[in-house]
């Protein structure tokens, strides 16, 4: 069976996908962190892969729909998708949002009340700081979910680990190679950060040995306000 670091993979995934959102938030973008933050989402729905044929728009809204909806139950997967496809493809309008019912949006940020509200029908409110915490600590426990179904040779296992191979964000850090029994290993080569908290101060709270709360990196985000 092809083995994974999966602390590793994940490691990885938070310095760079998580950080670089972050890091848009300090330099003042934040639309472009709402941006990257779906691009998150697609990457992660990427290994995931629900559905075989790779359709993106689904799987995309079944990931939501396992991992940030247990979080915030207001969340609506159709909604975030269609919001995605605004961001990602067009900055403004897409199909996505007719589709679903979709008449009317706002991105704010430091105001957490506000999230996933609706101050009309069909219309509705994505706050930064809450949406980015959450996102971080459904991919805190995604990357763990990942390892387990991996611990398996099942036919999503091999689908993973063949789509790990294939991640920008490790091929400029780790080398994946066979070894004398056949298995796929990766292997660091360069040094990644020990902790969270080396990554981005807001992280710190992953360090602990606890879960994460959502409340906790919210209140990081909004100090760097």
């Amino acid at each position: 069976m092809e083995i994974v670091d999966f602390s590793l993979l994940k490691y990885h995934f938070f310095n760079t996908s998580i950080t670089d959102i972050l890091r848009a938030i300090r330099g003042k973008s934040l639309l472009g962190a709402f941006t990257l933050s779906m691009c998150s989402i697609d990457a992660m729905a990427y290994l995931y892969n629900d559905l075989p044929n790779e359709e993106i728009g689904e799987n995309f809204i079944n990931w939501v729909k396992k991992w940030l909806v247990p979080i915030n139950s207001d969340c609506n997967p159709d909604v975030l998708y269609a919001l995605r496809c605004g961001l990602v493809h067009t900055y403004g309008f897409a199909k996505a949002m007719e589709r679903c019912g979709l008449e009317g949006f706002y991105y704010v940020h430091n105001q957490p009340n506000k999230h996933w509200k609706q101050p009309h029908a069909n219309v509705f409110v994505l706050n930064l700081d809450s949406h980015i915490a959450e996102l971080t600590i459904a991919a805190y426990s995604y990357f763990d979910k990942l390892r387990e179904i991996c611990k398996f040779g099942t036919e999503r296992a091999k689908t993973i680990i063949e789509r790990v191979q294939r991640l920008i964000y490790l091929q400029s850090g780790i080398a994946v190679k066979q070894n004398e029994k056949g298995q796929m290993q990766i292997f660091a080569l360069i040094r990644i950060p020990q902790r969270y908290a080396e990554m981005n101060s807001v992280l710190k709270t992953l360090d602990l040995r606890r879960q994460p709360h959502v409340g906790e990196i919210r209140k990081a985000i909004q100090e760097i306000y």
